[in-house]
């Protein structure tokens, strides 16, 4: 071609192939090629709005649910009603006698109270549904 312009060349065959798989094994080295934190940040930035990792808002919701569930759940292993449960199940000896309730600390008795109020919180919201 006399015009300077390349000339394009329809490869065949194991040409095709050839080239095909180096493209696609630079591609592949490329893509898992090990990056930094900062480079992961950046992408994830990229994706306008789509996190891969959790946000740290996130994980500290989580840690703040756990903590408050065990002590959900220490409150209610703890209540009266568990308690009678568990007396109404275990074996007893005639000779004994139920032993009357230990007084509760205020602090137990507030997060027992906030407890409760949550659960008929929720249980009124789920029957208004």
């Amino acid at each position: 071609n006399s015009s300077g312009a390349e000339t394009v060349q329809e490869m065949e065959g194991a040409e095709l192939m050839t080239s095909l798989k180096q493209a696609s094994e630079s591609v592949y080295c490329k893509l898992m090629r090990a990056k930094s934190k900062e480079t992961w940040i950046q992408g994830e930035k990229e994706l306008r709005g789509t996190r891969i990792g959790r946000a740290a808002r996130t994980e500290r919701d989580h840690r703040w649910k756990a903590k408050n569930d065990d002590v959900e759940k220490a409150v209610i292993r703890d209540s009266d009603e568990a308690q009678r449960f568990q007396a109404f199940f275990q074996q007893t000896h005639p000779s004994s006698s139920p032993s009357p309730p230990e007084p509760r600390d205020p602090s137990v008795q507030a997060q027992t109270a906030a407890v409760t109020a949550r659960q008929e919180s929720d249980t009124a919201f789920v029957r208004s549904q």
